[in-house]
């Protein structure tokens, strides 16, 4: 009866070794994945910065040349490329900042779906990172007080606002007289070339704001 007793003593202590082994691994694999959110996120800030440092830039050079008289700039080929490719630039940042919300999206649900219930059932059912349940209430709250806003990512939106106000100005000043000399062949081709990469800025930030929302849903559905 002794020897029985200390036999499952002994595969109790061996259960419960396996099982802080399994813990401790567990909790180091969730530790290097957050330390991966965590740097993917220091990432995005300074995308954020550098577009902000962009913006300045573009603001000061749009500033200096594009303030000259109405006639002299519908003949203005800087202004013209300055305004069409400058938007470009900034969907290129926007798309590398969203390429790291999808991402940090991957490694969050990995953590809440695989290594959170792994953890939960060895420590018998009780739930230790939490931390994602209180942010999703908070992400939904904030829809609920201010609507789609913050899905698409309030102050973080301005670097995809600025294309949008150039290709508001080309509008303005040089796309519907251009389309109208285009069409009675009264302008060269490098005018059709101008309205091809108008076009086309118009679809790159269409799917831009398009990628930006499905990832600002796929934050509230890392629990899902």
């Amino acid at each position: 009866m002794k020897k029985k007793e200390n036999n499952n003593t002994t595969n109790i202590s061996e259960l419960n070794s396996i099982k802080r082994l399994k813990l401790k691994l567990y909790f180091e694999e969730y530790k290097i994945l957050y330390e991966q959110i965590v740097r993917r996120v220091d990432m995005q800030q300074k995308l954020f910065n550098y577009q902000l440092i962009a913006a300045g830039i573009v603001v000061t050079i749009a500033i200096k040349y594009l303030g000259v008289d109405a006639v002299e700039k519908s003949e203005y080929i800087f202004a013209r490329y300055f305004l069409l490719l400058t938007p470009m630039i900034f969907i290129f940042f926007s798309w590398s900042y969203y390429n790291h919300d999808i991402m940090i999206l991957s490694l969050a649900k990995y953590i809440n779906k695989e290594v959170r219930i792994r953890i939960k059932n060895l420590l018998d059912g009780e739930d230790m990172l939490c931390c994602e349940d209180f942010l999703q209430k908070e992400r939904r709250m904030k829809i609920k007080n201010y609507g789609i806003i913050p899905i698409l990512g309030e102050e973080y939106l301005l670097p995809l606002a600025l294309p949008a106000i150039l290709l508001i100005v080309y509008t303005a000043i040089f796309f519907y007289n251009d389309l109208k000399e285009l069409l009675e062949w009264e302008k060269d081709a490098i005018y059709f070339v101008q309205l091809i990469i108008f076009y086309i800025d118009i679809m790159l930030i269409t799917m831009t704001l398009d990628l930006k929302i499905k990832v600002g849903k796929g934050y509230l559905k890392i629990l899902d």
